[in-house]
């Protein structure tokens, strides 16, 4: 306590917070009562610094206070070889390092979560540079044209590469992503001319950043990949092989637009349009196979593919295509190419616009054919089928056309399935809540291009409420919700004890008040006792029956033959129900308790 007042009086010396402090080359800005941010190093201009060794503290009027962090452009411009961070800094400020021409090695803290926008921009001289474990985002510019860096190893903790994160790397050669990945923005490996392999050891959802990678040979996209975004790999002129997952439903336009070496692509089945300029000036494009799930090609998707000589489309209805007016290369391709279709669909293909023009159809057996299923899924959970698991961000999967399907629901820990729904194209819905078993449903048969809508509903727990005169009421309540309920006692009556769960609450409530559990996230049980406001015993129907304690137990006096006598604890739990057989009727109990003790229509709280 002592040094809180302390630091409290120094800080309010110090203007409080946001005062500047400086210490030989250094300038901090005062964060905290313990803490400070290193803001500026005063090096004369054009003077140059082999090492800085940052400290991990600085003393303020006799008082010790941690860097933790960096501030914006603190460092920027400086003319140093190597610089050294204290442990302590937790973050850096954007542009930190921005155009430090001379640097070349600087450790990163364990503790940093981000690589801040633009932050070691310009560092041409760093070569080498390892992201700690930890860092989930490398932020836009962040090391922009850092023609030093030849490979780079991100640890299994990144998530996001921000736009222009490495654009204008120019002797990067190799990049690892060691973990899942939620997306890649635009642009941020553009320019790397000398990039040629890059290895996914997990997911990602959206994909961005390739554009002219001039050296890049070969990519294997990640499974689970759901989204390849316009201009990824625009021209890549080295590009030669491409593999993409079945789970990609969306490529934008220009994907490979003047990728001119590429030479073979399979696109996947759940891919349902096939954007504008998406092969533009793939000269050396020979093979391409279309997805079953394709419904239409968009402006100039293949003008400019020369070679184009094979064309496989699994799709059983042919897919509409934009352009009306056909460039010289497209018009070869009509003479020249074969274009395979599926059995039984050649004439189908004949007659539709763009396909019928193709001069050598033949069919081919295409296997199991696909159908896409979109789930539109609701906050709550997921639905999964084979290798796809789609929740609220949306995706497409393929499901074996005419057979059935079965699928599983995902419900979050607090939500449970609502409602199952197939719509069909032209064709009105199917409600399968009703056959939802153990989260499971099947349909059978699949139908084509199905939507199927999922939607989950909040948990609901179980309330037993045990009453000693009115016995047990079950209710439901949405779990992580609170009950609120009111206790009205017969005229007469008052509340004796009230348990929740077995912990006894009485005295939280006042007679007649609304009364609210806590969060209820199992099922819970609340017991209610209740006695007469007059006294702890008493005959209500005026009987002369007596109920007596001693030590080992009760006798029950006056009471006819055969009746029935009841023994609950205070909290409204039956332990003993007798039947009289004599006109004075021990019944043994533990002693130092209260019970709560029925005969007939008399009630009796009795403490042995």
């Amino acid at each position: 306590m002592r040094a809180n007042i302390i630091l409290a009086m120094l800080l309010t010396t110090l203007c409080i917070y946001g005062a500047d402090v400086k210490e030989d080359i250094y300038e901090y800005n005062i964060t905290s009562p313990t803490s400070v941010t290193l803001v500026k190093v005063d090096l004369e201009w054009g003077k140059d610094t082999t090492k800085l060794e940052i400290p991990a503290s600085v003393m303020v009027q006799n008082h010790v206070l941690s860097v933790t962090g960096i501030g914006q452009t603190a460092f920027e411009s400086l003319l140093v070889d190597s610089i050294i961070l204290p442990p302590s800094v937790t973050t850096i400020g954007g542009w930190a390092f921005q155009n430090c021409n001379k640097l070349t090695y600087v450790n990163l803290p364990a503790m940093l979560e981000q690589i801040p926008q633009g932050c070691f921009s310009g560092c041409i001289s760093l070569s080498k540079i390892k992201l700690p474990d930890g860092i989930s985002k490398i932020g836009n510019e962040a090391f922009q044209r850092c023609n030093g860096l030849t490979d780079f190893d991100f640890p299994a903790t990144l998530r996001e590469v921000g736009t222009n994160a490495f654009s204008g790397c120019q002797n990067l050669e190799r990049i690892v992503f060691n973990g899942p990945l939620d997306k890649i923005w635009y642009d941020a490996f553009a320019w790397c001319t000398k990039l040629k392999e890059v290895e996914f050891n997990g997911a990602i959802r959206n994909l961005n950043g390739f554009a002219s990678c001039t050296s890049l040979e070969k990519v294997v996209l990640p499974e689970g990949l759901q989204t390849i975004e316009s201009g990824v790999f625009k021209n890549c002129t080295n590009l030669k092989e491409i593999t993409i997952p079945l789970t990609v439903r969306e490529m934008g336009q220009s994907v490979f637009d003047g990728c001119s070496s590429l030479k073979e692509v399979v696109l996947p089945a759940a891919m349902p349009y096939m954007q504008h300029w998406l092969f533009q000036n793939c000269t050396s494009l020979e093979r391409l196979t279309i997805g079953e799930g394709l419904k239409g090609i968009g402006t100039n998707a293949l003008n400019g593919c020369s070679s184009l000589r094979h064309i496989v489309v699994r799709c059983q209805q042919p897919p509409s295509y934009s352009d009306k007016a056909f460039p010289q290369e497209i018009l070869d391709m009509f003479e020249q190419a074969e274009l395979v279709v599926p059995e039984d669909r050649k004439g189908a293909y004949q007659k539709a616009d763009f396909w019928k023009n193709f001069k050598h159809i033949t069919e081919q057996d295409m296997g199991t054919c696909y159908r896409n299923m979109l789930p539109n899924v609701g906050e709550g959970g997921a639905v999964s089928y084979g290798q796809w698991i789609i929740g609220q961000e949306g995706g497409c999967m393929l499901i074996p056309y005419g057979e059935k399907a079965t699928f599983t629901l995902l419900p979050d820990e607090d939500h449970a399935p609502d409602y199952v729904e197939v719509r069909y194209p032209n064709n009105g819905y199917h409600n399968y809540s009703r056959k939802v078993v153990d989260n499971r449903f099947t349909i059978d048969p699949m139908p084509e291009n199905g939507e199927l809508y999922v939607r989950f509903a909040d948990a609901l727990v179980d309330v037993d409420i045990v009453q000693t005169e009115q016995g047990t009421v079950m209710l439901s309540v949405a779990k992580n919700h609170s009950l609120r309920y009111q206790i009205l006692p017969d005229e007469g009556w008052r509340v004796n004890s009230l348990t929740f769960n077995g912990e006894d609450i009485t005295d939280q409530i006042q007679q007649g008040t609304y009364i609210d559990t806590p969060v209820l996230r199992e099922k819970s049980t609340i017991r209610i006792a209740y006695e007469q406001i007059e006294t702890g015993v008493k005959a209500v129907d005026g009987s002369k029956v007596r109920v007596l304690g001693y030590d080992g137990g009760i006798v029950v006096s006056q009471a006819p033959a055969g009746q029935t006598v009841s023994v609950y604890t205070l909290d409204g739990r039956l332990i003993r129900s007798v039947a009289i057989k004599h006109a004075q009727h021990t019944i043994p109990l533990t002693a130092g308790q209260v019970y709560i003790v029925k005969v007939a229509e008399k009630t009796i709280k009795i403490r042995m």
